[in-house]
């Protein structure tokens, strides 16, 4: 066998066996990452949201209704995608380290730092309990400690609302 070819089947090997697992679960997340992608777009059109048009009660109402529903428009694909995400960004780390082990590293942190950021800026735990706290409240002043003003004025930090 001549010495090109086999430096060509040296290169297209593992670059580290130990690593071999995670690879599989980088791999096995790359395809579930589409896949999940694909129902979600299909769950926003069967539950369309149309951020800055609904009020924060609206949203609480919704919640009420259907628990699923009011989460799926409120984003829990990315909380589902997110986790996801970690395997292959692991895996690009043990796959690249040998290239440049700097800029991996900082590759990996930076996508952890990026995952880690994204599903804590992603309130879905807090409006199901406010939903719930606001759907028992009886009296209007219960409701206006949760909900300080019905107002299509209101605000909530990642829902713009003009009025």
């Amino acid at each position: 066998m001549s010495e090109a070819m086999q430096t060509q089947a040296i290169d297209t090997k593992i670059p580290d066996p130990r690593w071999r697992d995670l690879y599989r679960m980088g791999y096995i997340s790359c395809i579930a990452f589409p896949v999940v992608i694909v129902l979600a777009v299909i769950a926003f059109f069967i539950w369309p949201y149309t951020a800055g048009f609904a009020s924060v009660a609206g949203i609480f109402a919704s919640l009420q209704e259907s628990k699923l529903a009011g989460l799926i428009s409120l984003d829990l694909s990315v909380v589902i995608l997110m986790p996801i995400m970690i395997p292959q960004v692991l895996a690009v780390y043990a796959a690249l380290k040998r290239v440049n082990e700097s800029y991996a590293l900082l590759a990996l942190v930076l996508g952890l730092m990026g995952i880690v950021l994204w599903l804590a800026a992603r309130p879905l735990v807090e409006m199901v309990t406010l939903s719930d706290r606001y759907a028992a409240a009886t009296t209007d002043s219960a409701r206006s400690q949760i909900l300080p003003d019905l107002l299509p004025r209101t605000r909530l930090f990642w829902y713009d609302q003009e009025g």
